[in-house]
């Protein structure tokens, strides 16, 4: 075998082992935990199973929203207050969790959803935020 066939199937090789990697680090999302949390607010939008190959649920957190003071200079100088949403899009991947989201959707409550968060989410959900936890507060 010639020198430069041994070179081209090296690269070949070392290409093929950094593709490989990065494949199963977003597939199977073997990446440390980047952060841990909780937010606190109303389940607007849940999605049980969504997803092609990989199902998952993902759902969106309707927080309470930012306050803004508006002032128009016409003639009057009117003054109004705004109310801006503020939502947050999350991933779910464990069934009792889903279950429970489902549940206090239903009923519209305020919950805190625990959460970790991934440096590089993987491919079997939308967000790189997964819910863990689910606590009803009444």
């Amino acid at each position: 075998m010639k020198f430069e066939q041994k070179i081209g199937m090296f690269l070949c090789a070392v290409i093929f082992l950094v593709l490989s990697l990065f494949f199963m680090a977003k597939c199977d999302g073997f990446s440390p935990n980047y952060s841990t949390g909780h937010r606190v607010g109303v389940v607007q939008k849940f999605s049980v199973s969504k997803g092609i190959f990989f199902k998952s649920g993902e759902g969106t957190l309707l927080m309470s929203g930012m306050r803004t003071k508006t002032t128009y200079n016409s003639s009057n100088d009117t003054t109004s207050t705004a109310l801006v949403n503020n939502t947050w899009e999350f991933s779910v991947t464990d069934p009792e969790v889903s279950q429970k989201i489902e549940d206090v959707m239903m009923t519209g409550g305020l919950v805190r959803l625990e959460y970790k968060q991934w440096l590089i989410s993987p491919y079997t959900q939308d967000t790189s935020y997964v819910v863990t936890g689910v606590e009803v507060i009444k």
